[in-house]
């Protein structure tokens, strides 16, 4: 076998190995999400998450170091993953944080950790296992889409009633990431 094929053979090991990390969206493309995010809060929001900045953006990248782990992907028929346990989990510690008085800090830090996990339940390539192939153009998806933030908008979904969310948020999470999924045909006009 050339050293080629070799390569490219460990290379498709690697990345079809359960113990291969299951990487979701790059550092700079999460970065832009928390810029986005920032941009269309509150005031009173936008002003303690700018403020609280550092910690926002550590609480997003730091759980990147263990993306390979179940609560980092959700397949949108529930067959796999523990995203969107681990976001609603998550909810309940910032509230707990939130209802304790803690640090600001602290709270955006883990707001932080909570936009991770969301954004990795919109992370379509985690919709779903159909596609055998999809080992083969994860990585490549993944920069694509980091090297492509400039010319991508903010856009964002008519959200759903606070009430609707509120009453059944794993319902939300979970259609969050049956749309991630779909494919979209979008007409320039």
């Amino acid at each position: 076998m050339s050293p080629t094929r070799a390569g490219a053979a460990l290379l498709l090991l690697l990345a079809a190995s359960p113990s291969a990390p299951v990487l979701a969206w790059t550092d700079a493309t999460r970065t832009r999400m928390l810029d986005d995010a920032i941009k269309v809060s509150p005031p009173a929001l936008r002003a303690i998450l700018e403020r609280y900045d550092r910690e926002l953006g550590r609480g997003m990248l730091e759980p990147s170091r263990r993306e390979g782990e179940e609560v980092h992907f959700q397949n949108a028929d529930d067959s796999r993953g523990l995203a969107i346990d681990a976001a609603l989990q998550k909810e309940d510690e910032v509230r707990s944080l939130l209802n304790a008085r803690r640090s600001f800090r602290r709270v955006t830090f883990e707001l932080g950790v909570l936009a991770h996990l969301v954004s990795d339940i919109a992370f379509p390539l985690n919709a779903s296992d159909k596609d055998p192939r999809e080992p083969l153009y994860r990585e490549p998806y993944r920069i694509y889409i980091g090297t492509m933030l400039a010319k991508i908008p903010c856009v964002l979904e008519r959200p759903p009633s606070i009430d609707a969310v509120k009453q059944n948020p794993r319902a939300y999470l979970t259609a969050m990431s049956a749309r991630a999924g779909r494919p979209r045909v979008f007409r320039w006009e």
